[in-house]
């Protein structure tokens, strides 16, 4: 699975056990600190160290390509600001797509960067089909060898999907011109941090719970919070994920005693997250799911291999 990445620290927040719970269903003999390690890497990917301390990356890495007519064709490394990225697309989709307009807008029906067949036709987004287009042009043994080429902008800069789609999040189009965002990628730069500090916290508490260093009784606001902590490391310590745990009180028959006794849906869920903890939200929207049969949410799914391992872990006799 494509580890996820978070845009904001409320992304983080709210996928935070649907995306744990995907990567130990993917990566069985992972921990939750072992996921923490993985987004905390791709958050550095937009860090730098400056003046011997890291900060948020705002220059985008291209390649610079110049064709000089004693020396030749040449490449060099160069890092542009955003709004520099913002023309360089702009260049590029007026060049390559004239007539598209708003290349975020348009086809808003189908899924960005994906395929859409539609009896049997192929309907690509514009902007997959803008990163295609140039792919395709680089690939003509005649591309390199113009020098009048260069001062052209889609040529003289290297726009790549590999390392370049990202920031497409915080461009937009208006007044028939592609911008940059600023605001939007300075704010994204503050989320990059919150969650690495987020991560660090969760990192050292499960540290610090490990070594039973942290008191578990006691009325302080730290305290409290050192226990919320000590109930969701629980998940760790057992290998049970959420899903897992309601497959488990499924098995055992609470939902059906629930049912049996007239307990109202609302009443229901909050009993099952008394008995396994964890975020309030995700537990509804897998109780829903699981009255459905899936179908209520894609991401917050009980499936056959949850309820298979519960069989399995219950049937063992060892807990």
């Amino acid at each position: 699975m494509d580890l996820p990445f978070y845009y904001s620290f409320k992304d983080f927040e709210e996928n935070y056990t649907k995306d744990l719970n995907n990567f130990i269903d993917k990566y069985q003999n992972a921990r939750e600190i072992d996921f923490l390690k993985e987004i905390k890497r791709l958050c550095l990917y937009w860090t730098k160290v400056e003046y011997g301390g890291r900060v948020f990356n705002n220059l985008i890495w291209t390649k610079e390509f110049t064709y000089s007519e004693y020396e030749g064709f040449s490449s060099d490394d160069a890092e542009i600001t955003l709004d520099m990225f913002a023309y360089i697309v702009d260049c590029n989709v007026k060049h390559y797509l004239p007539f598209i307009g708003n290349p975020f807008h348009s086809f808003s029906n189908i899924d960005p960067f994906g395929d859409d067949d539609d009896d049997g036709i192929i309907i690509m987004h514009p902007i997959e089909h803008l990163f295609s287009l140039i792919e395709n042009q680089r690939k003509r043994p005649d591309y390199f060898h113009i020098p009048n080429d260069y001062k052209s902008i889609h040529k003289k800069y290297l726009l790549d999907k590999i390392y370049h789609l990202e920031y497409f999040h915080f461009l937009y189009y208006e007044d028939g011109t592609i911008k940059a965002d600023n605001e939007k990628f300075k704010d994204f730069g503050f989320a990059v941090f919150k969650i690495m500090g987020e991560i660090d916290r969760r990192i050292k508490l499960f540290e610090l719970q490990k070594n039973n260093i942290i008191p578990v009784n006691g009325n302080s606001n730290e305290n409290k919070k050192q226990e919320i902590y000590k109930e969701e490391e629980q998940e760790d310590i057992s290998n049970l994920t959420t899903p897992e745990k309601i497959a488990l009180l499924e098995y055992l028959g609470v939902f059906a005693k629930l049912i049996k006794d007239g307990v109202s849906p609302e009443n229901e869920y909050k009993i099952i997250h008394n008995l396994i903890g964890g975020s309030y939200t995700n537990i509804k929207k897998y109780c829903l799911n699981r009255k459905t049969k899936n179908k209520s949410s894609k991401d917050y799914q009980i499936t056959e291999k949850h309820k298979s391992k519960i069989k399995n872990f219950y049937n063992s006799k060892t807990f």
